[in-house]
């Protein structure tokens, strides 16, 4: 296997073509197909099946593919450091999240304390724990922020062990709901049944036409009793429509630990809900964590 096989790989699986991968790659069409026919004969396997609709992934070609990903981002990692004693050394932090508000919260503090250094810092959040879990396992991602309700802990450990991650718990955390003072649910008494939010609309983390049993609507049940469902990507936006209308949210979180924006804005238990979450993290086994990374993972477990 040679290098630019590898990333022959990586590009005809992202454009699903290999007309297009060859236009992006600067390379003739056959010379592409025969590099991939050469590495398939060397693998034993079948890469791509060629279809009408373009290039489709085997099952081998999809675990062959994580591992393209990881060997690139290494050595994308090694031209890095060539010079690197002549540069100001930079640092980098790249965190995913699935489905949290917490972790919105951390960023500010640590960056202050790097601040005036050079820091590429992104935080990514996921609706979709496949799609995470191989952005992980490709080396995408430093760590990732996990809350996956308890119906789904036991399957969402086997894929991280499927893809050689490691998977830490922090703490269970019970579903709440959240209301804002445009909300009658915001006097109401603290506990909440479960009931007193069927006639509300609900706004949750996630697609659920991406994967619903993350969504805490489905995972409690309720999803075909409220009033309406609504699913959103960001916190901002989360808060912004538990504040300015009627709307209920709801989180996994400690009560009294919960970051809220506001004092328009009420965390309530929810008495009678089935399942808990469990807040964890997640890390591809054979990278360690940098010292950055370290210190944005202790300041979100303390928020916890």
């Amino acid at each position: 296997m040679k290098l630019e096989q590898i990333s022959y790989v990586i590009e005809i699986a992202e454009t699903g073509s290999f007309s297009q991968a060859a236009r992006n790659l600067y390379i003739s069409q056959p010379n592409l197909s025969s590099s991939i026919k050469k590495l398939e004969e060397e693998m034993g396997f079948e890469i791509f099946k060629r279809k009408s609709s373009g290039a489709v992934l085997t099952p081998e070609g999809k675990e062959l593919l994580i591992h393209c990903q990881i060997i690139q981002q290494e050595y994308l990692c090694l031209r890095k450091m060539k010079g690197s004693s002549e540069k100001v050394p930079g640092l980098l932090l790249r965190v995913a999240s699935l489905n949290t508000h917490q972790i919105s919260s951390v960023p500010i503090p640590v960056i202050r304390r790097y601040q005036g250094s050079p820091l590429n810092f992104v935080l990514t959040n996921y609706t979709n724990l496949d799609t995470l879990v191989r952005q992980v396992a490709a080396c995408r991602f430093d760590f990732a922020i996990l809350g996956i309700a308890a119906p789904y802990i036991r399957s969402a450990r086997a894929l991280c062990r499927k893809h050689d991650i490691e998977y830490h718990p922090i703490k269970r955390v019970p579903i709440c709901a959240v209301a804002g003072s445009c909300s009658p649910l915001f006097q109401q008494a603290d506990p909440l049944p479960m009931e007193s939010l069927f006639s509300h609309t609900i706004v949750s983390y996630g697609d659920i036409s991406e994967d619903p049993s993350y969504c805490l609507p489905f995972s409690m049940g309720i999803e075909n009793k409220v009033h309406g469902n609504i699913h959103v990507n960001s916190s901002q936006l989360f808060f912004q429509l538990i504040q300015e209308s009627a709307s209920i949210g709801l989180i996994a979180a400690d009560p009294e630990a919960a970051c809220l924006p506001s004092k328009e804005v009420r965390i309530l238990k929810v008495s009678d809900c089935p399942v808990d979450v469990e807040l964890s993290w997640i890390r591809l086994r054979r990278v360690p964590l940098s010292s950055i990374a370290s210190e944005f993972l202790d300041s979100y477990k303390s928020l916890c």
